[in-house]
């Protein structure tokens, strides 16, 4: 644990200063910062007085700037306060020195403290996630649960001027488009009834490193944080001090002001897609959307962009997409039939006709269905749902679908067998001379490589007498003699 004063000093007694009075705050040395978090407070995080809070408290000094800030701010505001604290447990006994720390720093201020911990690594792994992901996604699972469970109104996290820089600066490195580079939203959705607010957004480093230094704070440090192996590091602690060092003294400020222009026109962008969203899909669904290619080449390309990355994040939990891979995406409006665009190990998207596909799994996984059923009742196989009923022949009654279709089964077998159609699979269509093959018919009704890898047939073991959902056969064609006949029913047919 360091004091600020010294800044190498090492302290093995814990030591929690008092409780600043109201004329304190109100001095010449404290005014302009609690001022300013007040500030941020009323008119951009919209948090009122006795609102219910939870602070996100890692032990670092941030952290403990941002509760010593509430604590003094607690009888003024009439806030109801308490702390979270996720231990990563990534640090071996540092990790559990952070959370010895928190928890009497709670218990000093008589403040409320709920905790909790987790295999990161494995959670990585068995996500295919790197650790700083694994790491946010259990860490905010678990202040959800809180907020929820304890009726929390927002989740404070102690964000800074600077980790804005940062984020921008990471963002635009990564190609980052408009939404990305508006950097750190200062209040966000958490939960239903709860949000995420960063009350000292506008306060930079070294303001909060002198706040710490006039109340003699006592905190933990993470040396993960001096670690170059980190972009977010080296920014930090390399590109911004040799920034404002040599071009820009002001360049963290400079930043905050760009990313304020930029999330303006991002917001623009965002509330028109919101209003046309829905109009470029055919179907859209978790894990498969359809995009009408026409509509979406219809939209400039900033909206076309946006549409996209809405539609990854918001259907496929595909966050943060770089700038360049939205354009690709959006340019397979003018691409040929069949080109395909790798979005990650388990997600690409696909040009069809008058439609891109975006599906998860890298490769469509092609099930060889060949299953032999008895036609009675109700048989499910590949995706489909087919009810079989025996019918009087004054029962028939022909419509125009093509999912329920009648037989004469004086002729037919016990058994029929439902499989997958192969080339050169032919059929006789009903009220058509000659054959035609199977191929040729899903090519005239222009179905998607998709659906044609999950499209089946049903065979008598020799010959095709349904292509399901499309054509039947006239082999088994119910007539004014029939007297034996099958009424067929698609109830759930995986081709749309």
């Amino acid at each position: 644990m360091l004091n600020l004063k010294t800044k190498t000093k090492k302290f093995t007694k814990f030591y929690y200063p008092e409780k600043l009075t109201s004329l304190e705050r109100k001095s010449k040395k404290y005014f302009d910062f609690f001022s300013k978090v007040k500030r941020t407070l009323e008119t951009e995080l919209y948090v009122e007085k006795k609102s219910k809070i939870l602070l996100a408290v890692s032990g670092g000094v941030d952290s403990i700037t941002l509760l010593d800030i509430f604590i003094n701010l607690k009888d003024e505001l009439n806030f109801e306060l308490a702390v979270a604290h996720f231990n990563h447990k990534l640090r071996e006994k540092d990790s559990d020195r952070d959370q010895r720390f928190v928890e009497k720093v709670c218990k000093h201020n008589g403040i409320k403290l709920y905790k909790a911990s987790a295999d990161i690594e494995k959670f990585a792994n068995d996500k295919s996630l790197s650790i700083e992901e694994a790491a946010r996604a259990k860490r905010y699972q678990f202040f959800e649960k809180i907020c929820i469970s304890n009726k929390f109104e927002y989740l404070a996290t102690a964000h800074t001027k600077n980790d804005l820089a940062e984020t921008f600066l990471l963002n635009l490195f990564r190609g980052s488009g408009l939404h990305g580079l508006t950097s750190i939203p200062t209040r966000r959705r958490l939960t239903k009834s709860s949000f995420v607010v960063r009350p000292l957004i506008n306060i930079t480093k070294d303001e909060l490193i002198e706040y710490a230094k006039l109340r003699e704070l006592q905190w933990v440090e993470d040396k993960t944080n001096d670690e170059l192996i980190y972009t977010r590091n080296k920014i930090r602690n390399l590109l911004i001090p040799e920034i404002e060092n040599n071009y820009n003294p002001n360049f963290v400020n400079t930043i905050e002001r760009t990313s304020s222009i930029i999330k303006s026109a991002n917001q623009f962008v965002s509330d028109y897609t919101e209003a046309n969203f829905k109009k470029i899909f055919i179907t859209a669904n978790q894990g498969m959307v359809e995009i009408n290619s026409q509509f979406l080449d219809s939209y400039a390309e900033i909206i076309q962009n946006e549409m996209v990355r809405k539609t990854l994040s918001r259907y496929f939990a595909y966050h943060h997409a770089p700038y360049e891979l939205t354009e690709r995406i959006a340019e397979l409006t003018s691409k040929n039939v069949n080109t395909k665009i790798e979005i990650s190990s388990n997600l690409y998207a696909l040009k069809e006709r008058g439609k891109i596909i975006i599906l998860k799994d890298n490769k469509v996984e092609t099930n060889i269905i060949n299953q032999t059923i008895k036609p009675e009742g109700l048989v499910e196989v590949g995706g489909y749902e087919i009810k079989f009923t025996k019918v009087e022949r004054k029962d028939v009654a022909f419509v125009k679908d093509n999912n329920i279709e009648y037989f004469d089964t004086e002729f037919m077998p016990n058994n029929l067998v439902v499989r997958s159609w192969i080339k050169g699979d032919k059929l006789t269509p009903f009220g058509f001379d000659g054959t035609v093959k199977v191929s040729d018919l899903l090519n005239n009704k222009k179905l998607s490589n998709i659906d044609k890898e999950s499209l089946l047939i049903l065979t008598d073991k020799i010959d095709v007498i349904w292509v399901l959902g499309l054509r039947m056969s006239s082999k088994y064609a119910v007539t004014k003699e029939s007297k034996q006949i099958l009424k067929a029913e698609i109830l759930k047919n995986p081709i749309k």
